[in-house]
């Protein structure tokens, strides 16, 4: 995540003395909204908690995958049994696998 932050990234000193102390006062707090006539404009918050925010916007949409997979029919089940049979394979073929590790 760090290094897509980093391409846009501009240096604090860019900003003075007086939006350090802002930022030093966001550090501390964790965010601030910037208002522009007085509307909401922007959030400045701690890349901790921008992070924080992006990673949980992902475990989301991967629930909701994962929720609209689980949501379709999956298709024709099949029985071990069946699969072996449909395969020409048998219990006894596979004795002896139990052991092998596949990396």
């Amino acid at each position: 995540m760090q290094a897509a932050m980093m391409k846009d990234a501009l240096p604090l000193a860019a900003f003075g003395e007086t939006a350090g102390k802002i930022f030093a006062d966001i550090q501390r707090s964790g965010r601030r909204v910037i208002v522009d006539k007085d509307r909401p404009a922007f959030v400045v918050q701690t890349a901790e908690d921008y992070e924080k925010i992006i990673d949980l916007i992902s475990d989301i949409r991967a629930e909701q995958i994962a929720a609209e997979r689980l949501s379709k029919p999956m298709g024709k089940e099949i029985g071990f049994d069946a699969l072996l049979e449909e395969f020409g394979f048998t219990e006894d073929d596979l004795k002896g696998w139990e052991d092998v590790e596949i990396e």
